[in-house]
């Protein structure tokens, strides 16, 4: 399906309609349901406002290759028109600052300039895993995070990912932005 959804269009679509959709992709080498709206896509990447349990939770970007496949059925569109009849579309779906979809580091650079903290889940020939935290810095083929755990005990030293390795990046959510208010060294 990973052709199918790229060829036919299938996301430019979705995009334009507002549709909800829910995406299997293989993430960190399991696979996973993401479900949102497509606000951005790029040859690589797909840009997505996360809906969760009835509610606008965040962004999600990822990279088309993860993607196994696509829908938007009728209960996705049943669910959209809840979220409308709540009240949770008024704030609308974009992301509130512009974001170019060219790059990892053009991503992450725009991401610690408006102050995200981000998840990212990665898999690499060493690790599978999650860091989330505060962008220290971009380089050119990798991102620092100071990442901290479910205490909020920030690590001593940042995490250091290479952009090839990562699935998924997410910010803006709840659990990161509420989160982030009470870490500690």
């Amino acid at each position: 399906m990973k052709n199918d959804v790229k060829s036919r269009g299938i996301l430019e679509k979705y995009k334009s309609h507002q549709s909800i959709v829910q995406f299997d992709m293989t993430i960190a080498g399991e696979d996973e349901i993401v479900s949102g709206f497509v606000i951005g896509l790029s040859p690589e990447f797909v840009f997505i406002r996360v809906v969760d349990d009835f509610s606008l939770d965040g962004f999600a970007i990822f990279n088309k290759d993860a993607i196994n496949s696509a829908r938007s059925n009728r209960s996705d569109k049943t669910f959209w028109r809840i979220l409308r009849s709540e009240g949770l579309l008024n704030e609308g779906i974009d992301c509130p600052f512009p974001l170019k979809l060219t790059s990892w580091s053009d991503i992450f650079k725009t991401l610690k300039k408006n102050d995200y903290h981000v998840s990212v889940q990665y898999e690499d020939e060493e690790f599978v895993g999650f860091v989330i935290g505060a962008i220290v810095s971009v380089r050119q083929k990798s991102v620092s995070i100071h990442n901290y755990d479910v205490n909020g005990k920030l690590n001593e030293s940042p995490t250091k990912r290479s952009y090839d390795s990562i699935d998924i990046v997410k910010f803006g959510d709840r659990y990161s932005t509420i989160f982030r208010k009470y870490l500690k060294k």
